[in-house]
């Protein structure tokens, strides 16, 4: 429907198990893409997020780092190379939060699917590859109280902090 190689488009007629043939679909065509949300806390367990535009909604939001695994990349590199493209800082112990992987808007895309990554112990080494990018370092509460509440988190990044942290409380019985 339509072609454009960051948002092709697809068309896909549905039946329901009972027969029924419902109105045609547009889809975001994501097929066979993976994606990595990067959650990381530093030494003091504070999360490193990127403050950035989001066009979509015309505002500044907070997110974990999140971007395209590249061809020929494992999960953990592609999720180093996100955190230090947008906050300028590494990390260490890096882990896969669960064994597989979860799509985002599953009734508006075909595929896509998205793996978290944690890690701790974050340290500055650069500056975020693009000035409009921000570092925010916020304990739990903050990033509840400043962000989460206000809406100003994508809904991905908030599940996948609510994951992480919810995982760090059994895993560590906090």
């Amino acid at each position: 429907v339509f072609a454009h190689p960051f948002f092709p488009v697809v068309s896909r007629v549905v039946k329901t198990p009972q027969g029924v043939v419902r109105d045609e679909q547009l889809l975001w065509d994501r097929g066979g893409k993976k994606f990595v949300i990067a959650v990381v806390t530093d030494k003091e367990g504070q999360y490193i997020l990127v403050e950035e535009p989001k066009y979509g909604c015309m505002k500044r939001m907070a997110s974990a780092p999140t971007g395209a695994v590249k061809k020929g990349e494992d999960l953990i590199k592609a999720a180093q190379r996100e955190l230090l493209e947008e906050t300028g800082y590494e990390a260490y112990g890096w882990s896969s939060l669960f064994p597989g992987s979860f799509i985002d808007f599953a009734d508006k895309s075909d595929g896509g699917e998205h793996s978290i990554l944690v890690a701790t112990h974050a340290r500055k080494v650069a500056e975020p590859k693009s000035p409009e990018q921000k570092v925010l370092k916020l304990s739990s509460s903050d990033l509840i109280r400043k962000y989460m509440q206000h809406g100003r988190i994508p809904a991905m990044s908030m599940a996948a902090i609510l994951f992480t942290r919810q995982w760090y409380e059994e895993y560590f019985d906090l």
